[in-house]
């Protein structure tokens, strides 16, 4: 279990949900993203990146454009800030 914690082995399928039925949760459960804590030093910007693209991914056309409008102006009002 600690190296699939870390991130160090790889799993099947079965083994998550041999996993998942130990710890007595279900699936949709341990992959609901919607709590989770963004600033938790814990979380590598490989992570986050995946966090991001999960809780994008079902959202429509108009509100991905919207994500990414919103982003550049954070990105350059940082980048003016900066200066």
């Amino acid at each position: 279990m600690a190296g699939v914690e870390r991130g160090n082995r790889n799993i099947t399928i079965q083994t998550l949900d041999k996993i998942i039925d130990g710890l007595e949760e279900t699936p949709s459960n341990i992959f609901n993203f919607d709590t989770l804590n963004f600033n938790n030093k814990y979380f590598e910007k490989k992570e986050l990146i995946m966090i991001l693209q999960n809780l994008i991914e079902n959202r429509n056309e108009a509100e991905v454009r919207l994500i990414l409008t919103i982003a550049n102006e954070v990105f350059n009002t940082y980048e003016k800030k900066e200066k």
